[in-house]
C-alpha cells in the first residue's frame, strides 16, 4: 500500500462522496498507525488511543467508525471481551483506463470551391474574380486559425502528458515515502517519517505492535523525539529492554519537569554529586580493624575478672557463714 496514493485517492473520492469531519479524521489517524506497522494486513489499535490521536472520543468516535466501515474504507474486527479491535484498511485506489487524447491533426471540412469557366460578362466576370479570392482568403484564415488550435492543443497534450507521467510515478513501498523531482525530473529522493525512537525500538529491542507504536507516538508529541530516543538508551545500556521502563524514565523526567536531553544529563550529573556528598558525609572517622579487634579482646578479658572476683567474694562469703553456722553448733 502506497500512502501517498491512498492519501490522492480518498480526497478525489470524497469530493463526489463526502465524509464527516470526524470519519475523515479518524481515516488519517488509522492510515497514520498502519504505517507505524509496517502496512500489515490487519493491526489492532485500542480505541483509547486512537480517540487520544484523533481527539475523537465517545459516541463520535463511534459513529466515524461505522461511517467509514459502511462506505467501504475499513473492516472492524471487535475484539473478545476487554480486548481491542483489529482493523483493515480498505485500498481506495483503482486501475485506471488511458486518457483520451484529443485528436491533432482534425480540421473542419471545407468544400473546395470549383473552377467554373469564364464568362464572358465583364461584370459577371469581376463578381466571380472577387469571390473567388474572397474565398481564398477566408480559407487562407480558416487554415490558420485551424493551425493555431491544433498548436495550442498539441501544447496542451503534451502538458498533461507530463503531468500524468509524473503523477504515475512508482513509489518506493516503504511506509510514507515521498519523491522530490528535480528540475530535470530523473532523481527522485524518498523520504520516510518513521521517528527515531521507533527505529531505535525495532533495531535494539524488537518489533512494535500497534499498542506500543501508538503509546510512544503520544510520548513523542508529548516531549519530543529526542527525549523518548534517550529514555530507550538509558533502558537498553541498563539491561532492561522493555518499553515499561524506557516509559518510566520519562514518567520520572516528567514529575520533575525535564522536557530536553540536556536537563536529563544535569539532573544526573546533579543526583551522582548528591549521592557521593551523602557517602563521604556518612562514612566519618576510619578506624583500624586491629584497633577494634583488640578493645573487643580486653572487654572480654574484663569481663572474665569481672567474673572471678565476684566468684571469689561469694566463696569468701559463703565460708564465713559456713564457719558460723559450725561454731554455733558446737557451742551447744
Amino acid at each position: 500500500m502506497n500512502y501517498l496514493k491512498e492519501l490522492n485517492a480518498f480526497y478525489n473520492k470524497i469530493i463526489f462522496n463526502p465524509l464527516s469531519g470526524s470519519a475523515v479524521a479518524l481515516w488519517n489517524t488509522l492510515m497514520h498507525f498502519n504505517n507505524l506497522c509496517g502496512w500489515q494486513a490487519t493491526f489492532t489499535v485500542p480505541a483509547s488511543v486512537i480517540e487520544l490521536k484523533s481527539g475523537i472520543k465517545g459516541t463520535s468516535f463511534k459513529r466515524a467508525r461505522e461511517e467509514l466501515r459502511d462506505k467501504g474504507y475499513i473492516d472492524v474486527m471487535p475484539g473478545r471481551g476487554n480486548q481491542a479491535a483489529t482493523y483493515r484498511m480498505l485500498s481506495q485506489v483503482r486501475p485506471s483506463g488511458g486518457m483520451m487524447q484529443a485528436g491533432l491533426d482534425t480540421q473542419p471540412a471545407m468544400e473546395e470551391h470549383r473552377e467554373t469557366p469564364p464568362i464572358e460578362n465583364p461584370q459577371l466576370n469581376d463578381a466571380t474574380e472577387t469571390t473567388a479570392n474572397e474565398s481564398v482568403d477566408v480559407r487562407t484564415e480558416s487554415r490558420s486559425v485551424d493551425s493555431a488550435v491544433g498548436d495550442t492543443m498539441a501544447y496542451e497534450a503534451d502538458e498533461t502528458s507530463d503531468q500524468n507521467t509524473a503523477r504515475n510515478m512508482d513509489h518506493s513501498p516503504a511506509p510514507l515515502t515521498k519523491q522530490y523531482i528535480n528540475q530535470n525530473k530523473t532523481t527522485p529522493k524518498p523520504t520516510t517519517t518513521t521517528s527515531d525512537a521507533i527505529r531505535f525500538y525495532q533495531e535494539n529491542i524488537g518489533v512494535t505492535s500497534a499498542y506500543i507504536a501508538g503509546d510512544i507516538s503520544c510520548w513523542i508529541d508529548e516531549v519530543g523525539d529526542p527525549l523518548v530516543l534517550d529514555a530507550l538508551k538509558r533502558a537498553v545500556e541498563q539491561g532492561k529492554s522493555t518499553w515499561r521502563y524506557a516509559k518510566g524514565i520519562l514518567k520520572a523526567w516528567k514529575t520533575k519537569g525535564i522536557t530536553t536531553v540536556e536537563q536529563a544529563a544535569a539532573d544526573d550529573y546533579a543526583f551522582r554529586n548528591r549521592t557521593k556528598g551523602e557517602q563521604i558525609a556518612g562514612r566519618g572517622e576510619v578506624v583500624p580493624d586491629w584497633f577494634m579487634e583488640r578493645k573487643a579482646k580486653r572487654a572480654v578479658a574484663i569481663d572474665r575478672e569481672d567474673a572471678s572476683r565476684e566468684y571469689l567474694v561469694g566463696q569468701a562469703a559463703n565460708q564465713d557463714a559456713f564457719d558460723r553456722l559450725l561454731a554455733e553448733f558446737t557451742g551447744r
